[in-house]
């Protein structure tokens, strides 16, 4: 029986969603604010 609460966040997902990102606007045009509201995190997420 597992306890707790179900994981919202998918890494692979994210890493995916990342990746499409980054392939249709490069590095250079994907600001941190693109990549927060795509993957639906907050800023200080980031970096975790």
């Amino acid at each position: 029986m597992k306890v707790g609460r179900k994981r919202a966040f998918d890494k692979a997902e994210a890493l995916d969603k990342a990746m499409r990102l980054f392939w249709a606007n490069g590095y250079s045009g994907t600001s941190l604010s693109d990549l927060t509201n795509t993957l639906g995190i907050n800023k200080p997420s980031v970096w975790q």
